[in-house]
């Protein structure tokens, strides 16, 4: 489970590089989008992916207090999509330039492998 301490430290990396890639948002909102970011991902790592349990968590020890109800949250997250995805890369890019081993784990779900049967010259 994460702690308060790597939520605050995902967030203000999230934040640094949403800045550093000059993301802009309307000002008025009161829910940044490195907060619904940030939730999204305590969702994904601790919650099995289930928005409403991570929405909940963030507003009950009070990460995130002004954070937004599901569907609002959800809307959100979706016009995020392209953000999201270049987050991935340049995130994907950094933690390849630091690490130093160059064996890396794909996560893949087993497909079952067609056997090719030769049939030696067969003959009618």
């Amino acid at each position: 489970m994460l702690c308060k301490d790597k939520i605050t430290s995902i967030f203000c990396i999230i934040d640094d590089i949403l800045k550093e890639i000059n993301h802009s948002e309307d000002i008025r909102r009161k829910v940044s989008d490195s907060e619904i970011i940030t939730t999204a991902f305590i969702a994904a790592t601790s919650f099995y992916g289930n928005h409403r349990s991570a929405i909940k968590f963030v507003k009950q020890y009070n990460l995130f207090p002004n954070m937004l109800e599901e569907s609002r949250f959800n809307r959100r997250l979706h016009n995020l999509g392209n953000i999201l995805y270049e987050l991935f890369h340049l995130v994907a890019s950094f933690y390849k330039e630091i690490t130093c081993e160059m064996n890396y784990i794909i996560d893949s779900f087993p497909v079952p492998i067609c056997q090719n049967i030769r049939i030696n010259d067969v003959k009618l």
